[in-house]
């Protein structure tokens, strides 16, 4: 026994805990089978590397590479067919458990790998930030705000004071600006 539990309490503690666990699934197996359903939904364009977030009850799929990405997007890679679709679902107002696909809104520059977030005072806002094209040439340095509520895209061209893609490139650039530039600090 280790600090006044024996193995005998640990096994009889195991085995409530199973018992507890399995009982639930006996009940339902003494009912017969379980009927589930599921519902599928494609994207409007189909694409890899494209940023992906929640907001406001719905999900949300933006940008991508409609003719995928050389090197796995990787540095040097690039994005084969940059897209600017963004595609909202949102549970169905007329049937329990299923999905419906809004109108695709767009965005204002065509990219893949943007840094993606949802904000605001009901998380009703998704952020994509930065991105990339076919070459390093064509990094983003796009803030695009998508509201889910209306499908409304603002844009700000400057957002960042260079281009970037990917979380890690975009986060850097951004804490870099606001750190150094907006604060006074010396690089």
């Amino acid at each position: 026994s280790v600090a006044g539990v024996s193995t005998d309490m640990v096994l009889g503690l195991v085995f409530a805990a199973v018992g507890t666990l399995l009982a639930p699934a006996a009940a339902t197996a003494a009912r017969g089978p379980a009927t589930a359903s599921h519902s599928t939904l494609q994207l409007s364009q189909a694409r890899s590397d494209f940023a992906a977030a929640s907001a406001g009850g719905a999900a949300v799929f933006g940008g991508g590479c409609s003719k995928g990405s050389s090197q796995g997007g990787k540095t040097g890679g690039g994005c084969n067919g940059v897209s600017a679709v963004i595609d909202i679902f949102r549970p169905s107002g007329s049937s329990a458990g299923a999905w419906e696909a809004s109108a695709p809104a767009a965005l204002s520059v065509a990219r893949g790998w943007a840094a993606v977030c949802s904000f605001g005072p009901q998380s009703d806002t998704v952020a994509f930030l930065g991105g990339g094209g076919a070459t390093e040439a064509s990094f983003s340095t796009v803030l695009d705000l998508l509201s889910v509520r209306t499908g409304a895209v603002r844009s700000n061209h400057t957002a960042l004071p260079a281009g970037r893609w990917g979380t890690a490139g975009v986060l850097r650039a951004f804490l870099a600006d606001t750190l150094f530039t907006r604060l006074g600090a010396s690089r």
